[in-house]
C-alpha cells in the first residue's frame, strides 16, 4: 500500500473537513450543556404549569373595599361578615388614614389588610400595627400617579423589594396590580415571594367569558408557581351591576379563594353605575357566602 499517496495533502484535507462536519452536526444535534439545561427547564416549567389545574379549596371569601359608611350599607356588611367568622378581609387604603380606619373597629375579629400605593407607604402601614393587628400589607402598584414613576418603570424589581421589606417586618405580602400591569408581567413575577394576589380584572366584568378566561389563566399560573398563594379577583360596582357580578362569581369560583368587591356610594359621582345600592351589595355577598 502506498502510504505516501494515502496521506497526501488532498486526502488529509478531505478527512479533516469530514471530521469537522461531523463534529458540527453532533454539536447542533446535542446542543451545549447550558443550552440543554435551559431548554429542559423551560420545557419543564411549561409542562408543569400547563398540566396543573389545582382548584381553590375551603369556603369562598370576600373583602369589601369601600368608603361608604351609611346605615344601610353597614347593616348589610355586618350581616354578611358574620359568616366565616375571622376569615374575611377587612380592607383599608393607606389613603384612608386621615379619615380613620373605622372598618377595622367595626369588624375586629376578621383579617385586616392595608393597601399601599408606593413602597414608601409601607413605613406608614407598619405604624398601623401599633393600633390594629395587621394580617397583610398589599402593594397596589398601578400605572397611575399614586405609584412613583421609578417604581412603575421596573415593576418586577419594585414588587420584589416590597416583598423583602414586608416579610422582614414579619407580615404577609400581597400585590394588587392593575389589569394591564398584571397581564404584562404575571409570567415574570417571582410568585414564591407573594402571599396574596388581588387581580384587578374588573374592567372585563361585563364580558363574562373573557373575564373568566383571564382569571383562570393568571390564577392557574400563579398557583402553579406558589401553591400556597391566596388569590382573590376584583369586581366593582362602578363598572357593572350585581347580576353580572354573580355570573362572574359563579364562573370563576373554583379558581380563586375569594373576591374583592369595590363598593362606594358617596365619594364620587361615578362611584357606582345605575342601580348600585346596599341591596345590590347584599345580593353579591350573599351569593359568595352560599357558594362552595
Amino acid at each position: 500500500m502506498n502510504l505516501a499517496g494515502f496521506f497526501s495533502l488532498p486526502s488529509v484535507a478531505t478527512l479533516f473537513l469530514s471530521f469537522c462536519a461531523l463534529a458540527i452536526f453532533a454539536s447542533l444535534a446535542m446542543g451545549s450543556p447550558d443550552q440543554n439545561v435551559n431548554n429542559t427547564e423551560q420545557l419543564s416549567n411549561q409542562e408543569e404549569c400547563s398540566s396543573i389545574s389545582k382548584t381553590a379549596e375551603g369556603p369562598l371569601l370576600f373583602g369589601v373595599f369601600t368608603f361608604a359608611n351609611d346605615t344601610e350599607s353597614m347593616k348589610i356588611m355586618r350581616e354578611q361578615y358574620s359568616n366565616n367568622e375571622g376569615r374575611q378581609y377587612v380592607m383599608h387604603s393607606i389613603r384612608s388614614l386621615s379619615e380613620g380606619l373605622w372598618l377595622y373597629d367595626e369588624f375586629p375579629t376578621h383579617r385586616n389588610m392595608i393597601i399601599v400605593q408606593s413602597l414608601d407607604n409601607i413605613t406608614s402601614a407598619l405604624d398601623i400595627d401599633r393600633y390594629y393587628d395587621l394580617n397583610i400589607i398589599a402593594y397596589d402598584i398601578e400605572q397611575w400617579e399614586k405609584t412613583p414613576e421609578l417604581e412603575r418603570m421596573d415593576p418586577l424589581l419594585s414588587i420584589s423589594r416590597g416583598a423583602g421589606i414586608v416579610h422582614q417586618a414579619g407580615y404577609r405580602y400581597g400585590i394588587t396590580p392593575d389589569a394591564a400591569m398584571l397581564m404584562e408581567n404575571y409570567k415574570k413575577i417571582n410568585w414564591t415571594e407573594i402571599d396574596f394576589l388581588g387581580m384587578q380584572l374588573q374592567k372585563f366584568s361585563q364580558n363574562v367569558p373573557e373575564y373568566s378566561s383571564l382569571a383562570t389563566e393568571i390564577a392557574s399560573f400563579a398557583r402553579c408557581k406558589n401553591p400556597n398563594i391566596e388569590i382573590f379577583t376584583q369586581l366593582s360596582f362602578r363598572l357593572t351591576d350585581a347580576n353580572d357580578m354573580i355570573k362572574v362569581i359563579e364562573r370563576v369560583k373554583d379558581m380563586v379563594d375569594g373576591f374583592i368587591i369595590a363598593y362606594d356610594t358617596n365619594t364620587r359621582a361615578d362611584s357606582c353605575i345605575s342601580g348600585c345600592s346596599a341591596n345590590q351589595l347584599n345580593l353579591v355577598l350573599d351569593r359568595i357566602n352560599r357558594l362552595r
